[in-house]
């Protein structure tokens, strides 16, 4: 496998975490502080790079 395919994957992949974090971190504003919604998406994305 040649590093363009690699790295076209790894951004494929950083786009949709983008916009699911765009679209999650909407709807938890409206049910959460600002702060919590800090907290969740953080430790949902150091969990997320920790793991993977």
């Amino acid at each position: 496998m040649s590093w363009s395919w690699v790295l076209t994957g790894a951004m494929a992949v950083a786009w949709v975490v983008a916009a699911n974090v765009a679209l999650v971190g909407g709807k938890l504003r409206k049910s959460f502080s600002k702060i919590d919604t800090f907290l969740i998406l953080a430790i949902t994305s150091s969990l997320g790079l920790g793991l993977g």
